[in-house]
């Protein structure tokens, strides 16, 4: 009984209060910084729309004003009503598939062979997107200091509901947590849906060995499959903190069960290949690997709040000592959370949202046991929160 508890309790220090101590580390680290190259990273700007193709005018509005001008937007309009766009562009291809594709993959690799010059890099964006105008120069940056693969930082676009603070304030938990410090610490940030930059021959490469065009199968977070390949590989992933993208949060609580159904079956789905990575990496003592894949498997925020308070019923039947253990674990967990927060400069109405966030657990729960509906449906987010670049900027100041 005490070696069963003695190893449960172990697991929640790992994934509560080891954070804490990492994130410390890190911030007494000094950040990334090498000498800048000369080179003039040549982007594919892939934008992947379905069903919409409006939604993505803002998007590729505010690519045309970056302060950069080595890329070329790709804005793949699947299921969409063939129509005359809006904006008019030399830097602008709109491609509409002759067929349904009904995948993101498959709008990519689409987008990706029909490339009007041979571009260095890739970047994929979702059709809500919004890059700020120095977004490209940042991301060029990380690349001239020799990091293959950067991840920009995806920041709000709307905070106008209480749903949406709280759906920011996750983004900005794992901006800090899971790429900040990864990236302080010589490991790899995680790499989200959209913002990322990759060399276009390692991601052809990738879809080439890790997928069929032709399978009818529904993928879901092919941004998992690729960081893992990449790191397996021995590549480490930037994070470009100042290159940010505005991405739109879910405004009620049926987007939240929809859009959570969808990352807590992709967490379920990769962990088994996070843990493999974790001890291969130990086996060959990779320091990148060892703590992307620890980072990777540390459950989601609503997981390790219930196993607090289930932990919380039971621990006193083990030991008082075990009941006070697991409450400091938790407090570290807290602190780390608010620390995320502070050197995440989040806006006073995230940290505010923080006392309606049962609500956002509620649907979590929903839809931890809603996960087999991603075999059926990828659970798209409708997107509803058309504003240009300008608006946000000038919110945000």
């Amino acid at each position: 009984m005490l070696v069963i508890a003695g190893v449960v309790l172990g697991f929640f220090w790992l994934f509560t209060a080891f954070p804490l101590f990492l994130s410390i580390l890190a911030k007494a680290l000094p950040a990334n910084k090498r000498k800048e190259s000369n080179t003039i990273t040549d982007f594919a700007c892939v934008i992947t729309a379905w069903k919409d193709i409006d939604c993505a005018i803002n998007l590729v509005s505010s690519l045309l004003k970056q302060d950069y001008d080595k890329f070329h937007i790709y804005l793949v309009a699947d299921s969409c009503e063939f129509s005359d766009f809006t904006l008019k562009h030399e830097r602008l291809t709109v491609l509409f598939p002759p067929k349904p594709l009904n995948s993101k993959i498959k709008s990519i690799h689409y987008g990706l062979e029909r490339l009007v010059r041979k571009h260095s890099h890739f970047i994929v964006f979702d059709p809500d997107n919004l890059a700020h105008p120095q977004y490209l120069n940042e991301m060029n940056s990380l690349h001239q200091q020799g990091f293959d693969i950067v991840q920009g930082k995806r920041i709000a676009k709307n905070l106008d509901t209480k749903y949406a603070c709280l759906d920011a304030f996750s983004e900005y938990y794992y901006n800090y947590t899971q790429r900040t410090v990864p990236f302080r610490l010589k490991s790899s940030a995680t790499i989200a849906g959209s913002a990322m930059s990759i060399p276009l021959e390692m991601y052809m490469k990738f879809i080439k060995e890790e997928f069929d065009m032709e399978s009818d199968k529904i993928i879901i977070a092919e941004d998992k499959m690729l960081q893992v390949y990449v790191v397996q590989k021995g590549y480490r992933i930037a994070f470009a903190e100042n290159a940010l993208v505005y991405d739109e949060k879910v405004s009620t609580g049926q987007q939240v069960k929809r859009q959570r159904t969808r990352w807590i079956t992709s967490y379920f789905q990769y962990l088994l290949t996070g843990v493999e990575l974790f001890f291969q990496s130990i086996l060959t003592f990779s320091l990148n690997k060892i703590l992307f894949a620890y980072t990777i498997i540390i459950p989601p925020m609503f997981i390790i709040g219930l196993a607090w308070m289930l932990l919380t019923i039971v621990s006193p039947f083990v030991s008082m000592w075990h009941f006070i253990a697991v409450q400091i674990c938790f407090v570290a967990f807290i602190l780390n959370i608010f620390i995320a927060l502070i050197f995440g400069n989040a806006p006073s109405k995230v940290v505010n949202s923080l006392f309606y966030a049962p609500l956002f657990v509620i649907n979590q729960i929903k839809a931890l046991f809603s996960m087999n509906q991603t075999k059926t449906s990828f659970l798209t987010t409708e997107k509803t929160k058309n504003v240009s670049v300008e608006e946000v900027l000038n919110v945000k100041l």
